[in-house]
């Protein structure tokens, strides 16, 4: 920390830090962004989306308002269940504890930080934390937040009613039903036995309409 000048409002301590020297650098780099406000630096640990909410959190001054009252940064480290390196980062605002999760990855031998991406955060997530273990913790959380969105919506059956005759002569009367003297019925066309003849039920068999 002395040796790259890291504020010392992160704190990171030696049983949750990395054992690679690398990524222990990365991390403290990372959130002393976050702790000195510096959002030019911060924006080039950051993959191309965070980056462009950083920019706007910064032209609407929202960046300054949030990082100026920093009074901690507890770092943990860990994994995600993808086997990926992840950092959550529990920030002391003013009297508020505000948590962040990112997973990352560090070039060997780099000494200009990693590359940081953000996690989605639930609501009320301070809340939900529990256990030693808070970045497990809160992927079973993202889990079951992902299988509650993916649930089917309930399904509603409609009742039904078929109106389907076996011989047309009970049905209405020419110009089906609804049309010019229909006797009223469901809408639309009604099945036929094919295996019958057609009736004109107003004509005789022989008559014009009949078979």
């Amino acid at each position: 920390m002395v040796t790259y000048n890291i504020d010392n409002r992160v704190q990171l301590s030696e049983d949750t830090a990395p054992k690679n020297d690398d990524q222990r650098i990365a991390l403290l780099l990372f959130y002393d962004a976050f702790a000195r406000g510096d959002s030019s630096r911060l924006a080039g640990m950051l993959d191309s989306a965070d980056q462009i909410q950083l920019e706007a959190m910064t032209k609407s001054g929202e960046f300054k308002a949030a990082t100026d009252e920093i009074f901690a940064i507890d770092v943990r480290t860990g994994m995600s269940p993808m086997g990926d390196n992840a950092t959550l980062g529990l920030f002391m605002v003013g009297d508020e504890f505000q948590p962040t999760l990112w997973t990352y990855t560090v070039m060997e031998g780099s000494t200009s930080g990693g590359s940081f991406k953000s996690e989605s955060t639930p609501p009320n997530m301070i809340d939900r934390l529990s256990g030693d273990d808070w970045i497990t913790a809160w992927y079973t959380i993202l889990g079951l937040e992902i299988a509650r969105a993916s649930e089917m919506d309930e399904e509603i059956e409609i009742p039904t009613q078929d109106f389907t005759e076996e011989d047309d002569s009970a049905g209405g009367s020419p110009g089906g039903p609804g049309g010019p003297g229909g006797g009223g019925g469901a809408p639309g066309k009604r099945k036929r036995d094919p295996s019958k003849p057609k009736v004109n039920p107003n004509r005789g068999p022989g008559g014009p309409g009949g078979n």
